[in-house]
């Protein structure tokens, strides 16, 4: 994604991100290692992994990937210095009829009894939430990217960490994006720019 008249990218976000997990007087040493926890029902895990391995890569940082949301946990954590969640916060425990919410094809089927009614259930619990909470606490980083705060409608604890709750988007449209007031490394000579995207609307 192009960013018009901006010093700053998603890119050096992460980058940014990784670096202030890093103790201090380290960045000579070995990078951190990331883990990127990624992939839902509207979300192939594909097409992440594909786009956050070319910035990975390029910014010379290890990563791993996992869609394991029953396996996250505080002992899944401790190798790693930075963490990405990329999926929202539900699971279809039960499957569902079709790969998209919004996809027409799955509506009106002359079978429709022959496939589950894809009821999606919370997936964190608030014992994972308190491992995000804690890995950011003790000096990890953390990037949520895109429906990532919408873990946060199901488990407190990890709301804590992200000081809001995602409950929708209009749709994809151009608006303007600031930094707000702070004196953070990662937002530093920001500039105001202009972004097509989903802007979400949150809960705080």
């Amino acid at each position: 994604m192009k960013l018009l008249n901006a010093r700053i990218s998603r890119r050096l976000v992460v980058a940014g991100a990784a670096m202030s997990a890093m103790p201090a007087g380290a960045q000579t040493k070995a990078p951190p290692r990331a883990v990127a926890l990624i992939g839902d029902r509207a979300h192939n895990s594909d097409y992440i992994r594909i786009s956050l391995d070319r910035v990975f890569h390029a910014l010379n940082i290890p990563i791993d990937y996992t869609i394991d949301i029953a396996g996250f946990s505080a002992a899944s954590l401790k190798p790693y210095q930075l963490l990405l969640i990329f999926r929202d916060g539900d699971n279809s425990v039960n499957g569902y009829s079709g790969a998209d919410f919004y996809a027409g094809y799955e509506r009106n089927l002359e079978n429709a009894g022959d496939f589950p009614g894809g009821k999606p259930v919370p997936w964190m619990s608030e014992e994972q939430g308190l491992a995000v909470k804690n890995f950011v606490t003790d000096g990890g980083g953390f990037y949520a990217l895109h429906d990532a705060s919408h873990i946060s409608l199901s488990c407190k604890n990890y709301r804590d960490v992200m000081g809001g709750a995602f409950v929708g988007h209009p749709p994809l449209r151009p608006f303007e994006v600031h930094a707000t007031p702070n004196a953070h490394p990662i937002t530093a000579g920001m500039e105001t720019f202009v972004v097509n995207d989903e802007a979400f609307r949150r809960l705080r």
